[in-house]
């Protein structure tokens, strides 16, 4: 097994227990605080804009139905529409309110759960940030896991986040040496 290919190896375990972290994390902070999970879940944030959308749409087609009754009465319809336009308004940032008190709620909840999680994963983290910063002790093995890092981005493989974080600090050098070598060959043709 290679240098990159020993750092793709390393770099899937580290994923893996990252997720084994958060899937841990979620199921004791659903044990321990259901409540706040499933109200969370209700007014979670990412869903106002449909919801908000929802509400704006039966409230005016509550209008328009309206308009269709009055057209032989004498209710006004300019009225309520400034009144249908207040409580969407109303009801919104109380939304809004409500959202952001309980993610932030829930989000002290988790993070106070994460500090306990990542203390049982300690030893395992720490055994392959161990193996990580071993296998880029020196620079040549860095070096020789950009190239291949470089290589696979110039093939239009898609790269991993953490390919892209360590191709950043080496990228000129790859590239300066990919040159030269592409113009030796020329030469040598």
């Amino acid at each position: 097994m290679d240098l990159y290919e020993k750092f793709i190896t390393i770099n899937k375990k580290k994923k893996n227990l990252e997720s084994k972290i958060e899937e841990s994390l979620e199921k004791k902070y659903k044990s321990k605080h259901p409540f706040l999970y499933y109200i969370n879940k209700l007014f979670n944030i990412e869903r106002i804009s449909g919801l908000f959308n929802m509400l704006v749409l039966s409230i005016m087609s509550f209008i328009f139905m309206l308009e269709k009754v009055s057209l032989n009465s004498e209710i006004k319809i300019i009225p309520m529409m400034f009144g249908a336009a207040i409580f969407i308004g109303f009801t919104f940032i109380l939304y809004v309110a409500i959202s952001l008190t309980l993610s932030n709620a829930c989000n002290n909840k988790k993070s106070r759960l994460r500090k306990k999680e990542r203390t049982m994963f300690k030893l395992d983290l720490n055994k392959i940030n161990k193996e990580l910063s071993d296998l880029t002790e020196t620079e040549e093995n860095k070096y020789e896991i950009a190239k291949k890092i470089y290589i696979k981005e110039s093939e239009k493989s898609e790269l991993t986040k953490e390919e892209k974080t360590f191709l950043k600090s080496y990228r000129l050098k790859v590239y300066d040496d990919y040159l030269k070598d592409e113009s030796v060959e020329i030469i040598n043709e």
